[in-house]
């Protein structure tokens, strides 16, 4: 059985002025709920490299002004496993790479 998506329906008129008229912007967790569908909905149609499904656990945010969302971020595991988490990579005679 097909499971049919209903459309993401969200505002896309520009906003205008400085970021002390749009307060307050609340960041929210929105993987595994009803608002992941506007997530992958902004990223697949505003970002550069569009929307790809990716391997491994993420986490999705929307950050919104009221009822309006206004960016779309996240994170996956990958971006934890550095190794080098605070340190400042080393460019110069002997750096590998």
């Amino acid at each position: 059985m097909r499971t049919v998506k209903e459309p993401v329906l969200i505002e896309t008129r520009p906003l205008a002025g400085n970021l002390r008229d749009f307060q307050p912007i609340i960041i929210s967790l929105v993987s595994n709920t009803d608002l992941e569908p506007v997530w992958d909905y902004m990223v697949k149609t505003y970002h550069y490299l569009g929307y790809h499904q990716m391997i491994g656990p993420r986490i999705k945010y929307l950050a919104c002004y009221g009822h309006v969302p206004i960016a779309a971020m996240s994170y996956n595991r990958a971006a934890f496993k550095g190794g080098g988490e605070g340190q400042i990579p080393r460019l110069g005679r002997g750096a590998k790479g």
